[in-house]
């Protein structure tokens, strides 16, 4: 499997689009708009995927928990197959 990620290569159009997304890292309030933003200026429609982003950010706002101190970063992730929807990291001030 890896030597098979290995030889895939991106069409140009491509890399600039996935380097486009990744370099994605806003506040999770504004994280929707850019997400949208991004695919709209590269040619793609995130549908679904879209929407159940954004309700899951209201629900987290919902909880009163500050949307502006919560990042969303796109390159933001583990290097593991299995992951298919949101990961968090949770870090402190002062916290190792």
């Amino acid at each position: 499997e890896k030597a098979e990620l290995r030889s895939v290569r991106l069409s140009n159009e491509a890399f600039s689009a996935l380097k486009g997304f990744l370099a994605i890292d806003v506040p999770l309030n504004n994280a929707a708009q850019a997400l949208e933003s991004f695919a709209s200026g590269a040619g793609l429609s995130l549908g679904a995927a879209l929407d159940n982003f954004a309700a899951r950010a209201r629900a987290i706002e919902t909880h009163g928990l500050p949307m502006a101190d919560i990042r969303y970063d796109a390159a933001f992730g583990r290097p593991l197959d299995y992951y298919t929807g949101l990961v968090f990291e949770i870090a402190a001030d002062g916290g190792d």
